[in-house]
């Protein structure tokens, strides 16, 4: 899925658009991001349990951005690496 951005115009599309042929006006391009789950893992976490104890997890948890939602994820993150970036962050904040 995607959404249309006009490089001259400075515009970004209302639309999320998904996979097919579409037009626009000259150099515009398209914001892309997955449209299926994608997996994040996170491996050899290590933190203290209640007692002190080192304890090691592996994690993994899946994503998918909202249809609904594409277009204020790329205002606010501009494309789906930085979208990811902020997803990675989440591993500091389990620990």
């Amino acid at each position: 899925m995607g959404v249309a951005y006009d490089t001259h115009q400075k515009i970004l599309d209302d639309e999320v658009k998904t996979s097919g042929l579409h037009s626009g006006p000259p150099g515009f391009y398209f914001i892309i991001f997955p449209s299926v789950f994608k997996t994040l893992k996170f491996t050899n976490l290590k933190c203290l349990n209640k007692d002190g104890v080192e304890i090691t997890i592996n994690l993994e948890f899946q994503y998918r951005a909202r249809p609904k939602n594409v277009r204020n994820i790329i205002v606010e993150f501009e494309n789906h690496q930085n979208y990811l970036k902020i997803l990675r962050c989440v591993k500091s904040t389990i620990i």
